[in-house]
């Protein structure tokens, strides 16, 4: 998506089903609700952001959050809950080398799995508000965001660092690397 209008009205849901993508070319701010189903992904190439929610199904077993390259940026959110749904069996992927930034408090039901590129959070929500889920940390880094530490809440309890991954910034006041 070129043109943060170009499919649409505000209102209208945009759905993305298994294997295709909904691309947010840089300097936009798509700002409209997206359904995001099994095997669907959402990517940010240059800086991008989406600020409607994002609804994951509930019969989605994984979905992706995707950059294209080392400098891409796709920022989600800039409301409370802005990314929801999934289920305790459902996984976000974060894929490309480039940052995914989660800005606000989730209450996604899912688990996470960064085996490149970087997930930065803004707030100790961000992950979701699921004590038994987890983070599995596969050749990617989490870095948290802003001046303070964050303290985290749900899926972090459940931490797994692999080789070739690391913590950054405030996560916990130091870097941390496997």
């Amino acid at each position: 998506v070129a043109n943060a209008g170009a499919l649409g009205t505000t209102g209208i849901v945009t759905t993305v089903n298994a294997t295709t993508s909904l691309e947010e070319a840089t300097g936009i701010t798509f700002d409209r609700p997206i359904a995001l189903m099994n095997g669907g992904t959402v990517a940010g190439l240059g800086a991008a952001t989406s600020n409607g929610v994002i609804s994951i199904n509930a019969a989605a077993i994984s979905v992706t959050l995707a950059t294209g390259s080392g400098s891409d940026v796709l920022t989600l959110g800039n409301a409370a809950n802005d990314l929801t749904g999934g289920t305790t069996t459902t996984v976000i992927g974060v894929a490309g080398p480039g940052a995914v930034r989660l800005a606000v408090a989730s209450d996604f039901d899912g688990s996470w799995d960064i085996p490149a590129g970087r997930l930065e959070l803004g707030v100790a929500g961000a992950l979701g508000d699921q004590p038994t889920s987890s983070v599995t940390l596969s050749g990617g880094t989490l870095s948290g965001r802003g001046s303070s530490g964050l303290v985290f809440t749900g899926p972090a309890s459940n931490l797994l660092l692999t080789a070739n991954s690391s913590i950054h910034r405030s996560i916990f006041n130091e870097r941390t690397t496997q």
